[in-house]
């Protein structure tokens, strides 16, 4: 799989019953600056980020608006719009620009930037 299709897999099924744990390498680590400071994440800390913000809002939709990919290097830019319970309303909960290496067809390396809305 080109690494491309690798991370518009990975961005499709993530809020999906199938989950991100299939595009996960298993050395996989996020490095993520947002506006509530630095988080360094392992795969399975990223699942259970994943678990609590599907928990957390009614609906979850990530809406791409940049793909580039450069070897085994990916640039995407996205949206991440919710709806939460308390409002039933479709909002843009934060806009998110991560930059990921692949390796052996999964998601090796994240390093994220993303800011609440």
């Amino acid at each position: 799989m080109a690494p491309k299709e690798v991370v518009e897999a990975y961005y499709r099924d993530m809020f999906e019953p199938i989950g991100i744990k299939p595009h996960l390498h298993p050395e996989c680590k996020v490095y993520w600056n947002n506006s509530a400071g630095f988080k360094e994440l392992t795969a399975d800390g990223l699942i259970s980020m994943i678990a609590h913000l599907k928990a957390r809002f009614l609906t979850s939709r990530l809406e791409l608006t940049h793909i580039i990919a450069e070897g085994q290097q990916v640039a995407v830019r996205y949206a991440h719009n919710i709806t939460a319970p308390d409002t039933l309303e479709e909002i843009t909960f934060a806009y998110s620009m991560a930059i990921w290496e692949i390796q052996d067809d999964k998601m090796y390396r994240g390093y994220i930037v993303s800011h609440l809305e």
